[in-house]
Parts: structure tokens; sequence; C-alpha cells
């Protein structure tokens, strides 16, 4: 098991099974691979972040890198998510079709002074 198998599958407060989690986590391994390596050769040939930021061009690629890391490890639970909802057997909704249930209106709180 590997540590992104492991952050899928003990990470949600869900029972789950191993086989349920290694779909998101294949994607999302050979996904973050695959987009460091795009990164580097951006930030190696194209984008020269020391000559319009300074010492900073290090941070801002750092910070750049981190947040495409971790869209694709959420999208990677995502992936997931919907694999369990398949496999059970329920219809999958989009966020349009959520009827929201009856919203009970709460009494007036009573103020006297």
């Amino acid at each position: 098991m590997t540590a992104g198998e492991c952050t899928y599958f003990l990470g949600p407060n869900v029972k789950q099974r191993l086989a349920h989690t290694i779909v998101g986590a294949i994607f999302a391994v050979i996904t973050w691979l695959g987009l460091t390596c795009v990164l580097a050769i951006y930030f190696h040939r194209f984008a020269h972040l020391n000559l319009t930021y300074g010492a900073l061009g290090g941070v801002m690629a750092f910070m750049i890198w981190l947040y495409w890391s971790f869209f694709v490890i959420l999208l990677g639970a995502e992936i997931n998510g919907e694999t369990i909802r398949a496999t059970q057997g329920q219809p999958l909704q989009q966020a349009s079709e959520k009827i929201p249930g009856k919203i009970k209106e709460k009494p007036a709180a009573d103020h006297a002074a």
C-alpha cells in the first residue's frame, strides 16, 4: 500500500474496500507525476520567475506546484467517491438534481427588554 493509497483509504471516515480507492490513487499518482514533469519544463524553459520576482521566484514556483498537486489529490478523492457510489448501485446525481428537504421556520425569539 503506497502513501497515496493510504491517504484515500484511511482519510475519509467511511467504511470502504481497498479496491474502491485504487482507481483514484492510480489516477492521482500518474497525473501528479505528469504534472510535476510539465511544470518543471515550464519553469525551466518559459517562466523565468527569478527575473520577475527576484529571490521569491522559487517560492512562487513552489506555491504553484503545491496548488496543482493538492488539486490532483482532491480530484483523485472525487473519483474514488464516484467509484464507490457507482459500485453500490446508487444513481449518480448532479448538483442541479438535488432537492432540498422542507425548511422549517424558527419561531421568533421573544426579546423582552
